[in-house]
C-alpha cells in the first residue's frame, strides 16, 4: 500500500530527526537500543520502494518514499556508528551509489539525497 510505505517513511525520518545517541536519559537509552531496528527497517523500505519509484513520476508517492527513507537513513549513520555499520552491511551504500547514478530527470531531489547517504556511509 503507498500510503502506507510513506507513512512508515515518515515515522522513519521522524524518528531518526530526534535520535540523540549521545544523551544519558531513559529515553535516549530506549532510542539507541532501536536505532539499528529502524535503519533495518528503512533499509527494507528503501529497496522495495526503489524498484516501485523507477517507473513513477518525480512526485509519485514512491518518489517521496524513497527520498524520506534515504533522508532517515542517511541521518541514521551520521548520528551512529552502529548504524552506519549495520547500512553499510545491508547493502545501503551501493543502493544509494545506483540512485545517485541514474539520476532520471525530474528526481534531483532522490538523485541528491542517495549522494548524502554515500557520503555519510563513506566516513
Amino acid at each position: 500500500k503507498p500510503a502506507l510505505r510513506l507513512a512508515l517513511a515518515t515515522a522513519l525520518l521522524n524518528f531518526a530527526a530526534h535520535f540523540e545517541p549521545n544523551k544519558s536519559d531513559d529515553e535516549a537509552i530506549a532510542a539507541r537500543e532501536v536505532a539499528p531496528q529502524a535503519a533495518a527497517v528503512g533499509a527494507e523500505l528503501l529497496m522495495n520502494a526503489t524498484d516501485l519509484a523507477a517507473n513513477d513520476g518525480a512526485e509519485s508517492d514512491a518518489s517521496a518514499v524513497v527520498f524520506r527513507a534515504l533522508v532517515a537513513l542517511g541521518t541514521l549513520a551520521a548520528k551512529s556508528a552502529e548504524t552506519k555499520s549495520l547500512l553499510r552491511d545491508l547493502g545501503v551504500r551501493e543502493l544509494a551509489d545506483s540512485l545517485a547514478r541514474s539520476r532520471p530527470e525530474g528526481k534531483t531531489n532522490v538523485a541528491s539525497a542517495a549522494e548524502d547517504v554515500k557520503k555519510a556511509l563513506a566516513e
